[in-house]
C-alpha cells in the first residue's frame, strides 16, 4: 500500500494558477448561441455547425493574434480588444461582414440608410476631441449644457433630442 503523506509534511501553497481560458471556461459553448443568434440576423443561415466552425477558427485567430505581438516584441494588448479585432477580422474575411465604422463618411451611410444621426454631447467626452468636427458631421449636434455636477445635464440631452424630434 503506498503511503501518503501528511498536510505537515507538504510543503506550503505559494500560488494556485488557473487556465480560465479553456479549462475553467467553457468559452465555444459560451459563444455559440449568441454567434448563431447574430450570423442569423445578419445573413439569414443559422448553421450550428457553421458558426461553431466560426467559434473556432476565432480562438485560433485569437491566439495566433497574440503570439504574434509576443513574437513582434508589442505590449499585450487588452483581452477584448483582441477578441473584437480577430471576431472583425474573421468576419470580414468568411463572411464578407463588416464592423460598422469602416471609415465611410457620414453622408454615406445616411445616403444609405435614409435616417439623419444625432450627437449629445456629454461631460465625460474626451477632451481633445475635435467638437467642431464632429458637429459637422452630425446633422444634429445637441450642445453640453452643465458639468457633472449639475443635475439637468443628466437627462437634458436626451431630453432636448426628444423635442427636437416632436417626441
Amino acid at each position: 500500500m503506498a503511503s501518503s503523506s501528511s498536510a505537515a509534511e507538504a510543503p506550503p501553497v505559494k500560488a494556485l494558477i488557473f487556465d480560465l481560458m479553456g479549462t475553467c471556461l467553457d468559452w465555444h459553448t459560451a459563444v455559440l448561441n449568441p454567434l448563431i443568434y447574430l450570423l442569423n440576423q445578419v445573413t439569414g443561415r443559422n448553421s450550428h455547425a457553421e458558426v461553431s466552425e466560426l467559434a473556432l477558427d476565432w480562438r485560433q485567430a485569437f491566439f495566433d493574434g497574440i503570439s504574434a505581438r509576443f513574437k513582434a516584441g508589442l505590449p499585450a494588448e487588452d483581452i477584448d480588444e483582441t477578441h473584437r479585432r480577430t471576431l472583425d477580422g474573421l468576419l470580414g474575411s468568411k463572411y464578407n461582414l463588416k464592423k460598422h465604422d469602416l471609415q465611410w463618411e457620414i453622408a454615406e451611410c445616411v445616403q444609405a440608410c435614409g435616417m439623419h444621426t444625432a450627437y449629445i454631447q456629454r461631460w465625460t467626452e474626451d477632451p481633445k476631441e475635435d467638437m467642431s468636427k464632429v458637429k459637422e458631421e452630425n446633422d444634429i449636434f445637441i450642445e453640453l449644457d452643465g458639468d457633472q455636477y449639475t443635475a439637468p445635464k443628466a437627462h437634458g440631452g436626451l431630453l432636448k433630442l426628444a423635442d427636437l424630434l416632436g417626441a
